[in-house]
């Protein structure tokens, strides 16, 4: 039987038998089948373990930063302010105290918004780090967010 240590992202970071490493295995390294080592090695790569079996990756996949999410929110804001007419999100929020009624309104519709799109964002974003969820795209993770609801004229 072969013994494997995986990293959170179920890369293997090592292989080890025990006539071969004895007492020099680490004590997180789990067991797994001959076939399964081969299969990993083979695919090294585009393979790696999750809940207990060999799986399939693209390795084309470039997992998005936290700076990718957070430049497509901003795009998202400011574009949310431009549909109003507002040069982007930080003029639109400038608006908060306007002698304007309807403007006022809209700017603190539009804060209030803001600020819940990016608590949002930035507690989900935490949870990916932390492997509480799956890492979504920058298009599944924008799709989660709620629209503005404008207050009306």
């Amino acid at each position: 039987m072969t013994k494997a240590v995986f990293n959170s992202d179920g890369i293997p970071l090592g292989f080890y038998n025990e006539e071969i490493h004895g007492e020099n295995i680490p004590a997180d390294a789990i067991d797994i089948s001959d076939e399964q080592w081969v299969d990993l090695l083979a695919g090294c790569g585009s393979r790696v373990w999750k809940n207990g079996e060999v799986v399939d990756i693209d390795p084309t996949f470039n997992a998005p930063t936290i700076a990718d999410y957070e430049n497509a929110i901003q795009n998202l804001v400011d574009s949310t302010a431009r549909e109003k007419q507002f040069r982007d999100g930080v003029t639109l929020a400038s608006y908060t105290a306007s002698t304007k009624p309807n403007w006022a309104a809209e700017a603190q519709a539009f804060v209030a918004w803001r600020d819940n799109v990016w608590f949002y964002a930035y507690g989900e974003l935490a949870k990916v780090q932390a492997g509480q969820r799956q890492q979504p795209s920058v298009e599944e993770f924008l799709a989660e967010i709620p629209p503005i609801e404008w207050p009306q004229a």
